[in-house]
């Protein structure tokens, strides 16, 4: 998940690059910012459905521009304290995790009666993979641009020319749109060898004094993939052909080779390259690819005649 203007500012939080400019607001000398908690969610609709997303604007920032007000106490204690608050140079910044009204713990003087803000951006709390999890449970999955708005009713305090205490309710609105491209693996088949067992039959190398064998395992995935498939390696893996006979155990360490992945050796004489690998298909919905498993040169003198078995797990993913 990308965000084109959406600013990080602690775990889970979130505030946009742009500011939303206010205008005709009465001027003063002294006020006090507040934010409502509405605990309202957002849904997104788009062409696969609506999709109810955990995502909530849980505080408000206020940019006084120009005015440069100081901080003066009391509070105009109107309506309970935010959870936080902070101000730095020119901006406000509020949050109230709970539902409810609430306001700084302290108000705003300005020298002379002016605008007491001129812009407003709300702080957003989401959690990404939970976004993501909310798109993979749409049943109709459909590439395109998942809109939706929630209604802000916010609410500052101000002195009044004659010195009463009054406030100005703001009609603010959060609006997300999300591009979605749907990335869901649907089936991993291996196509041959039949059920995914390999017999690396042995040859002789030039000279006759070492053997190879080599095998490959042609494997399908289906889905919807937006860049291609993840190839990972389990951690467990003994990448080794182990004599099955009793007595001493002889080990033959074999390599394996990806026909289409970035890094195409992902295993060499036994010995893990890399953790995982990726194949790049874009906007396919179908991605073949084969593995070819092999034992180079080992020689004859470090084996015994018999049979040797062994195995691996790889694990795939639909990579976005």
């Amino acid at each position: 998940m990308k965000f084109i203007n959406a600013i990080q500012q602690d775990t889970d939080k979130y505030t946009l690059s742009d500011w939303e400019p206010q205008s005709n607001l009465m001027p003063t000398k002294e006020w006090a910012p507040g934010f409502n908690n509405t605990g309202i969610t957002l849904d997104l609709y788009g062409p696969g459905g609506s999709v109810s997303l955990n995502v909530s604007v849980v505080g408000m920032e206020y940019n006084t521009g120009g005015a440069s007000p100081v901080v003066s106490s009391p509070s105009f204690g109107i309506v309970p304290f935010c959870d936080s608050d902070d101000f730095n140079g020119s901006v406000i910044h509020l949050e109230n995790i709970t539902t409810g009204e609430c306001s700084t713990s302290y108000h705003l003087e300005n020298n002379e009666s002016v605008m007491p803000f001129y812009f407003l951006r709300p702080i957003i709390k989401l959690n990404k993979k939970n976004m993501s999890d909310s798109f993979n449970d749409l049943d109709n999955k459909v590439e395109g641009y998942y809109s939706g708005s929630v209604s802000l009713p916010l609410r500052y305090w101000y002195k009044s020319i004659g010195g009463v205490i009054t406030y100005r309710n703001i009609n603010h609105t959060f609006s997300m749109r999300v591009y979605y491209k749907p990335s869901e693996l649907t089936e991993i088949k291996i196509v041959s060898p039949i059920g995914g067992l390999a017999i690396l039959q042995p040859t002789l190398d030039p000279g006759g004094n070492s053997i190879s064998a080599s095998e490959d395992f042609q494997i399908v995935a289906k889905g919807l993939f937006v860049e291609g498939l993840v190839v990972e390696l389990d951690k467990t893996n003994n990448y080794k052909l182990v004599s099955s006979s009793d007595g001493d155990k002889y080990e033959i360490p074999f390599s394996i080779t990806c026909d289409a992945c970035d890094d195409r050796s992902l295993v060499i004489k036994g010995v893990e390259q890399v953790d995982s690998t990726f194949i790049q298909r874009p906007n396919s919905t179908l991605i073949d690819f084969s593995f070819r498993v092999h034992y180079d040169r080992i020689e004859k003198e470090t084996i015994r005649i018999g049979e040797y078995t062994g195995g691996f797990i790889a694990m795939f993913g639909a990579d976005i």
